[in-house]
């Protein structure tokens, strides 16, 4: 094992690393009565940071989304907020990138790690979020 790979072991407490992967944890939730709407959805997606997702599609792609794009999205996320459908496969992994901070570019410690994930499920992520907020159930 090298020694980034025993330093982020430690650092995430020994979660499972598998390879490059990390196995993310199922988030349960408690669905409202209005689930998830469009409106909702394009707000999340303006709120995107540009960076691709583990998936490779572009933040971006989403902002362009036709009417009837988002409506599929909105639809699918809300059949998972209610519990209708599995969280896909995918959303469970994400991989770990590691971002220079300061320091000596030789010590482990002058990195920070970020954990890249599918484009989905940083919307849903985030739709999550902002229903949990006050106001949004």
């Amino acid at each position: 094992m090298s020694e980034c790979q025993k330093y982020f072991r430690e650092l995430l407490d020994g979660v499972n690393v598998e390879g490059n992967q990390v196995r993310g944890r199922e988030v349960t939730d408690m669905p409202d009565e209005d689930g998830v709407s469009m409106e909702l959805v394009r707000e999340v997606i303006a709120l995107l940071k540009k960076a691709c997702g583990v998936d490779q599609v572009e933040s971006e792609a989403w902002l362009w989304g036709t009417d009837e794009c988002i409506m599929v999205l909105a639809g699918f996320l809300d059949e998972i907020w209610r519990g209708a459908r599995e969280w896909p496969e995918s959303w469970k992994y994400g991989v770990i990138v590691w971002e220079y901070k300061k320091g000596s570019r030789e010590d482990v410690k002058s990195y920070r790690s970020v954990t890249v994930m599918n484009t989905c499920y940083k919307i849903f992520a985030k739709v999550m979020q902002k229903k949990l907020e006050v106001g949004r159930m």
